[in-house]
């Protein structure tokens, strides 16, 4: 079967591999681990999306990749921030 691609090290807040991945820019391994059925809804230790801080970062060719292999990232994705798209901490989502 292989090894779990969305395995973590230790604990709760350690990074899969799609983490790990987009931190350092890998596209190739990126794609690769999608194919396996990496989980691109994971959250990291501060309960951040891979999706999440590719648009942080303004990393337009991940946001892409997550666009093509996920129909709920909407086609808009790469022009919004983060804090733009998601409610405040005060709850207001303007």
């Amino acid at each position: 079967k292989g090894a779990d691609v969305n395995a973590k090290k230790d604990s709760y807040s350690d990074p899969t591999a799609l983490f790990i991945a987009l931190r350092r820019g890998d596209l190739g391994i990126l794609k690769l681990l999608i194919k396996k059925g990496a989980d691109m809804k994971a959250v990291d230790g501060d309960g951040w999306t891979a999706l999440m801080i590719a648009m942080q970062e303004g990393h337009s060719e991940v946001i892409k990749l997550f666009q093509e292999n996920d129909k709920s990232v909407g086609p808009n994705a790469h022009k919004n921030s983060v804090f733009g798209i998601f409610p405040k901490a005060s709850g207001s989502t303007k």
